[in-house]
């Protein structure tokens, strides 16, 4: 096996927009931006279905089946636990495959879950005990479906042209942009039922597979050798120990880390548990305290496409995590709804830019022979720590009330910030290439 290439890739400045027409005078440039196209499309319907599914969950486990706070935490836990067991393997399995073919299996696993919760709604079986199992299958499909289609941006940005950092932003900006759509969609569950609502989310991850064909070929960055658990542990382990010695991404990553424990559980737990409770809401409120949340992440997003790259990326994580501290303590005082709405869309605001620096960080500084993996232990960074945060969470809030765990969310999230501020390069770190 080669040692790795340590040195991180350099991408390209910005040459025109990102969604730049077509030229027929540049064929190979053209090609690469259509790529490019078909693949944010792809995000957005993949994402729209994505969040109809997550609001259709939350409401059938807190509505119809009308479930205390620690069971929403534990049902929530279920949905995000696959990952941590799964997402390194996606990623070690995607670093052999051609990326195109594998993209189009993974999303199509996406089907599963949606079909076996249709029949379940036609047998009139919906129970919390099914409503665990489709959960893990969903987030078991998920877990192999993310490392693949972050692993495949990189190569087609700089095959178009555009600046790494700016395709990132569009392509967060168009996946919180599609959840919105969904959120809004499943937001009608309480009048027209869940069918209408799982006929969206199967066409839209009908989309997303198609989008996919549509994407040139991508070589596999490494010799595809026999596979067996022995070699898919080992890289795994690589993948592990080059994040681990990164100079930017382990810092990255710790912080994402902490805040998938403490604000994504939360979010899981704390927003149904506020709607319900606080606020009376069915289906729709539901799905308007996540758009809020979507809205500010693609606000974000979309701020940071008209600028230019951020010079301090995690300096501008830091400040956006103080951010989510004001909008919680709005939220504390269980404000009129409309300032509940508001407090939400700023928290999605601070969200969005943590997740666009983190995510340009990581896909511009990781090995290319490693990149999959490297970007799959960011991912269960990110996204692993939910699990248990939205089971804690949920007991928190089952013993203290929802306004008082916001309280705790905060303290603990403030002792996250000191630790990397004084025991980080965060602040310090420049942007690559820049």
């Amino acid at each position: 096996m080669n040692p790795p290439d340590t040195s991180p890739p350099r991408t390209e400045e910005v040459r025109g927009p990102v969604l730049a027409p077509l030229s027929h005078a540049e064929p190979a440039r053209s090609r690469a931006q259509l790529d490019l196209n078909w693949y944010v499309a792809g995000m957005a319907s993949y994402f729209a279905a994505a969040g109809a599914q997550s609001v259709l969950f939350a409401w059938l486990i807190t509505i119809p089946l009308g479930k205390p706070a620690d069971a929403v935490g534990f049902a929530q836990m279920m949905i995000m636990l696959p990952l941590p067991l799964f997402i390194l393997l996606g990623g070690a399995v995607a670093d052999r495959r051609e990326l195109r073919d594998h993209f189009i299996k993974m999303q199509a696993l996406m089907f599963v879950p949606t079909v076996y919760l249709i029949g379940l709604i036609l047998l009139d079986l919906v129970s919390y005990e099914a409503l665990i199992v489709y959960a893990l299958g969903l987030g078991t499909a998920a877990a192999f479906t993310m490392p693949v289609r972050d692993a495949a941006l990189p190569a087609i940005a700089a095959a178009s042209g555009a600046d790494l950092s700016h395709a990132v932003a569009l392509s967060t900006g168009l996946q919180f942009g599609g959840q919105i759509a969904g959120l809004l969609i499943a937001g009608l569950a309480t009048w027209v039922g869940p069918l209408p609502i799982l006929g969206f989310v199967f066409a839209g991850f009908a989309f997303a597979v198609y989008t996919a064909t549509r994407l040139q070929v991508q070589p596999p960055v490494r010799a595809r050798s026999p596979l067996s658990v022995a070699a898919i542990l080992g890289e795994v382990r690589e993948g592990i120990l080059e994040t681990v010695m990164h100079p930017q991404i382990r810092p990255v990553s710790l912080l994402m880390l902490g805040m998938s424990v403490l604000f994504m559980g939360g979010f899981m737990v704390i927003l149904p548990i506020m709607s319900r409770d606080i606020y009376g809401g069915g289906s729709m409120k539901l799905a308007m305290t996540n758009v809020s949340f979507m809205a500010g992440v693609a606000i974000a997003t979309a701020l940071l496409m008209t600028r230019p790259p951020v010079t301090r990326p995690g300096r501008a994580m830091l400040l956006a995590l103080l951010v989510t501290f004001g909008a919680l303590s709005v939220m504390h005082l269980a404000p009129p709804q409309w300032l509940h709405y508001s407090a939400i869309l700023v928290w999605g605001l601070a969200a969005g830019v943590s997740m666009t620096m983190s995510r340009a960080i990581v896909q511009a500084a990781a090995t290319p022979s490693h990149r999959a993996r490297m970007i799959s232990v960011y991912q269960l960074a990110m996204m692993g720590g939910s699990p248990l945060g939205a089971f804690l969470i949920g007991l928190i809030v089952a013993r203290i009330g929802v306004l008082d765990a916001i309280l705790v969310m905060i303290g603990l999230g403030v002792a996250l910030w000191l630790a990397m501020f004084f025991f980080s390069s965060l602040w310090t770190m420049a942007r690559e290439g820049g």
